[in-house]
């Protein structure tokens, strides 16, 4: 056997290698593409579940202003405060779950001018219909994430 002959039996494996490795590196990439990609799916819906609390609250706000600082007695009474019954129901969708109602109205007991600032309105529902933690929106407008109850 000459040199020549011991490379032309050594190339075919080392381009079987050389495709081995090349498939891994792609295989890599598309997982961390797919990853990334889910994540940024997750970020979307919990901004949508926070924009969702943020409408539904002006609905709420705008209500009250309109109406001597008394708050509605039902959610349902925002309907024209946010586009109409179409809008309400997309709104009270939650964009994590899909379920609807995926937020919760806890009117307050007196009127907004009597209603401490942070007082909880509206508070994303979990898939069980409770609270583990979600987005809340408060009377002063603002909304954020809570963590889930501990153990």
């Amino acid at each position: 056997m000459t040199d020549n002959d011991s490379l032309e039996h050594r190339e075919p494996s080392k381009r079987v290698s050389v495709a081995l490795a090349i498939g891994a590196v792609v295989a890599l990439i598309v997982v961390a593409v797919l990853v990334v990609g889910f994540m940024g799916m997750k970020s979307k819906r919990d901004a949508m579940a926070a924009m969702n609390a943020r409408e539904l609250m002006i609905g709420v706000i705008t209500y009250t202003t309109d109406n001597g600082g008394a708050f509605p007695v039902r959610i349902e009474q925002i309907e024209p405060y946010v586009g109409g019954p179409a809008s309400l129901h997309d709104l009270m969708t939650n964009p994590r779950t899909g379920q609807y109602p995926g937020y919760e109205y806890i009117r307050p007991a007196s009127d907004i001018a009597s209603t401490p600032t942070a007082t909880i309105v509206i508070h994303e529902l979990d898939e069980s219909g409770g609270h583990t933690g979600g987005v809340v929106a408060r009377v002063d407008g603002s909304v954020v994430r809570t963590a889930p109850a501990g153990p």
